[in-house]
């Protein structure tokens, strides 16, 4: 079961003398949300507060090249693609319990995505020219594309729709399939210099994506029309790109200038998060746990009790953690 991280503050709404229980009324309760990345240079995966703090190491042996990484949140896990040593692996989200899940078969894998609907993993491979998916345990691997494509890199799933969407830096296009690899589209195919990274709003029926050659994050409609810029200045490679839909704001990394930034989702306001550490970083996840209100008992001798709230969630409260059971 996933923990989550949850910051209270919290008023007192009833409050009488000899009373054996003070009921409490959370002002705000806000999960704490954080992004995962990889980083080519460091051989590390990390994670960080949305704002940058808290940089944290989380796996920092036995990769080579690091890639892309999604996170399964319900399992609490983060599953990546390794260059260096041609596999498929995930680890729990503090890094622990690293686990070999595709080994043979592989020449540069890259981008990935999850389908926990169904228990499977996608992936491209730019050297062997494919995508292809698997469980998630990594067995039953099964090509899904294997033809027309020329160095495939960041691929996104629509769920809802059956369909999955990449970019390709060999033809300079953005595609989508069906997820058995049937009815392959073009969607763009001009104005493009090696897309790299891809992200989807499938509430806004738009995609995202950076451009590795042209320096630019842009958008259009899933269909591949109104293609838009939305940031056009200051990146200098830019590679992985996610999204925060909640709060109508974009993350991607620029391995050349290493940075983690930030924008709203029309481009204005670009954050530089993380700026120091990093070497070459590739790849972008978002945990994003939206606010969570939550009703409390305290009583004065035995401490605080959960009284409401969300079974598995970690409180922290004045300083102390509680976990809702």
């Amino acid at each position: 079961m996933k923990i989550k991280n949850v910051q209270i503050k919290f008023l007192i709404s009833v409050f009488t003398a000899g009373m054996a229980v003070v009921i409490l009324t959370p002002i705000k309760a806000q999960a704490i949300s954080q992004m995962y990345w990889a980083d080519n240079g460091t051989d590390k995966i990390q994670r960080a507060n949305l704002d940058g703090t808290n940089v944290t190491d989380l796996v920092t042996t036995g990769l080579s090249v690091p890639r892309e990484i999604a996170l399964d949140l319900n399992n609490s896990q983060i599953y990546w693609t390794d260059r260096g040593t041609n596999k498929i692996q995930r680890a729990n989200l503090d890094g622990t319990n690293v686990t070999d899940l595709v080994t043979t078969g592989l020449d540069n894998p890259s981008g990935i995505a999850l389908d926990l609907n169904n228990n499977q993993i996608y992936w491209t491979d730019f050297g062997t020219d494919k995508i292809q998916r698997a469980n998630l345990d990594g067995s039953n691997v099964t090509d899904v594309v294997t033809t027309g494509l020329s160095i495939p890199r960041g691929i996104a799933l629509d769920l809802n729709n059956n369909q999955m969407y990449w970019a390709d830096r060999g033809t300079d296009k953005i595609q989508r399939a069906n997820l058995d690899g049937s009815n392959v589209t073009d969607l763009v195919t001009t104005g493009l210099d090696n897309p790299s990274g891809i992200a989807l709003d499938l509430n806004n029926n738009q995609m995202y994506w950076t451009d590795f050659g042209t320096d630019k994050i842009q958008r259009a409609n899933l269909d591949g029309s109104n293609v838009t810029d939305l940031v056009t200045t200051g990146l200098n490679n830019p590679f992985g790109i996610a999204l925060d839909l909640n709060n109508s704001q974009m993350y991607w990394i620029d391995p050349a200038t290493d940075k983690i930034q930030r924008a709203n989702l029309d481009g204005s306001n670009v954050t530089d998060l993380v700026t120091t550490g990093l070497s070459n970083p590739v790849s972008i996840a978002l945990d994003i746990n939206p606010a969570t209100p939550v009703p409390f008992e305290v009583n004065p001798t035995l401490g605080l009790l959960l009284v409401g709230g969300v079974s598995g969630i970690r409180y922290l409260v004045s300083g102390k953690t509680y976990v809702k059971k």
